[in-house]
């Protein structure tokens, strides 16, 4: 966690970063790169590290940017390749150690605070390690540590998260025991993120269910077991959060039955209407075939 959960000033000079710069992909990834690094720096401690947890990273930092697991794993080794971040286990606990993370911000002396996660030189295994990480002498095995009170969530028994996770399913409620076998099997192979995802992902997609836009086509809810067994957490589908109503621009003309827009019908009339001038309905009936 940052320090005191103070503000950090970021210097001007990281949008120069030549290894910013090296990250590889389309426009939008290398962007997202760009954002996900700046705001680990806010969440760094005073010795540059953080918790490397993906469930933990996506629910704490990045509450509101829908990122799927998958998304933020190919960003964190992307930055991990340029060498902006090393992204490490220790014990089976994953941490972020920010490299150079002074050359962008000033850590006061008088203030530091010693890190409570252990540093990358005592991983047991690397995500893609440079040649400078490894180390010939395995170090005693370290204690897990806690750094920080745990989402309720993430602590529920497996089976309180399956029965969370049937009672918010908004699709159709069939294959409970296989669903709940497949949910076992995900925890057990850890495949499973923590239960905040899934809601999450749950309640998006259900926005998208209901409010769809005029010709999209949505295909129907699978099965529960189905969902589970593909991992379907990870779906991109559209955001609909502020999702507003879309009438149909036109309708018929009360008085002349032709369909105009809206907004050209005033008084019961519309501009055709008015074009023919205040013609009487009986001489327009007289009149009508004449001429």
């Amino acid at each position: 966690m940052p320090r005191d959960n103070q503000y950090r000033l970021l210097w001007s000079n990281i949008s120069r970063s030549k290894k910013l710069k090296a990250c590889n992909g389309s426009h939008r990834f290398r962007r997202d790169c760009h954002f996900v690094f700046t705001w680990l720096i806010a969440w760094q401690d005073d010795d540059g590290r953080i918790r490397g947890e993906l469930s933990w990273l996506i629910s704490n930092i990045f509450p509101f940017e829908y990122f799927s697991t998958n998304e933020l794993k190919k960003i964190l080794l992307e930055l991990h390749r340029v060498g902006l971040i090393i992204w490490y286990d220790v014990d089976y606990e994953k941490y972020i150690q920010i490299v150079e993370g002074t050359e962008h911000q000033r850590i006061r002396k008088d203030r530091h605070k010693p890190s409570i996660y252990p540093p990358p030189n005592q991983m047991s295994t690397n995500r893609q390690p440079c040649d400078n990480q490894l180390t010939t002498k395995r170090q005693p095995p370290r204690s897990p540590i806690s750094s920080s009170i745990p989402s309720p969530l993430s602590t529920l028994p497996e089976k309180d998260s399956f029965e969370i996770f049937w009672t918010k399913w908004p699709g159709p409620k069939v294959g409970k025991m296989k669903a709940e076998e497949k949910w076992s099997v995900k925890a057990k192979n850890k495949r499973l993120p923590d239960l905040q995802i899934i809601l999450a992902a749950l309640d998006k997609q259900k926005r998208w269910h209901e409010n769809p836009t005029k010709g999209e086509f949505i295909p129907p809810w699978k099965h529960p077991p189905t969902w589970i067994y593909n991992e379907c957490w990870n779906d991109e589908v559209p955001d609909r959060t502020t999702i507003t109503s879309q009438e149909d621009p036109f309708a018929f003309c009360p008085n002349c039955k032709k369909e105009v827009e809206k907004s050209s019908i005033v008084d019961g009339k519309c501009n055709h209407c008015t074009d023919r001038g205040e013609i009487p309905k009986e001489i327009r009936e007289l009149t009508r075939g004449i001429g």
